[in-house]
């Protein structure tokens, strides 16, 4: 997302995300508070002090392609 934003020239923005998407809106703004205006976040589950395999798969920094979905080449 910072990515685009950068493309973009967008300095800061409002971010929303609804379940896991509340999530990323939340380590986006962990990770780039300087880049996030406002944070939104809807039905979602916090992320705690000892986040799910989930919240550890998102919040790894190293780069990693893309998966795509199942059953598209």
């Amino acid at each position: 997302m910072v990515a685009v934003l950068d493309s973009l020239g967008i300095e800061r923005a409002d971010v929303h995300g609804t379940s896991m998407g509340g999530r990323v809106a939340q380590w986006i703004a962990a990770r780039h508070p300087g880049r996030v205006r406002r944070l939104v976040p809807g039905a979602h589950h916090p992320a705690g002090p000892t986040p799910s395999n989930a919240t550890r798969r998102y919040a790894d920094p190293s780069p990693r392609p893309i998966p795509k979905p199942y059953g598209r080449p």
